[in-house]
């Protein structure tokens, strides 16, 4: 039987470049670290500048309580971000929320702020948005197309639309696409995609 090691965070990482404090990273395969691009997920955060080649701590991704995270640019206070390229987050949806701002908006691009990590499971996506129009585009972040979605579609003042039904496509590799002729602007889309454990 193998010895195995448990570590609570802060972690040691050794950064495969330059990291910045504050930045969503993921492990490499040569146990290097890197920058979480766009949709990506992280496994950790780093709390300092790490020269490359050097080691620093990291917080782990699920790391009890609040994580400083930077942004990408303009986020309102208390609202979910997405994951960003360079580690940072972002306001604009690329596959799941991963984290909600806590109390604070960020107003510019490097904005360090303190958020709410939200859960990790990789095999589930719950989005909600408002609907852009009669069609609309939801990334997941899983790369491959769903193995079953559940999808709702409401007025503002939560009444489902019904008219003639949703209809479901896949324009590209993760992301769903939610037709409805009833839907309008205002409408709120709800998905819940689950991907394939195979």
């Amino acid at each position: 039987m193998a010895n195995t090691t448990t570590q609570e965070s802060p972690i040691t990482i050794t950064a495969a470049s330059n990291l910045e404090a504050n930045r969503r990273v993921k492990i490499g395969s040569s146990n290097t670290w890197s920058y979480s691009d766009a949709g990506e997920d992280h496994d950790a955060v780093t709390l300092r500048y790490i020269a490359s080649g050097a080691t620093g701590p990291a917080n782990l991704r699920m790391h009890a309580g609040t994580v400083k995270m930077t942004a990408a640019g303009i986020i309102a206070a208390n609202a979910l971000a997405y994951p960003a390229a360079n580690g940072k987050i972002s306001a604009t949806q690329a596959g799941q929320a991963i984290c909600r701002l806590r109390g604070t908006a960020t107003t510019a691009d490097g904005d360090a702020v303190e958020t709410l990590p939200l859960g990790r499971d990789g095999g589930i996506f719950k989005s909600q948005v408002t609907c852009t129009a009669a069609s609309t585009d939801v990334v997941t972040g899983f790369g491959v197309d769903p193995a079953a979605v559940i999808v709702t579609v409401r007025t503002s003042a939560g009444v489902e639309r019904v008219n003639s039904g949703n209809t479901v496509t896949y324009p590209a590799a993760g992301t769903v696409r939610v037709a409805n002729a009833a839907m309008v602007i205002t409408d709120i889309l709800t998905v819940l995609a689950f991907r394939s454990l195979a």
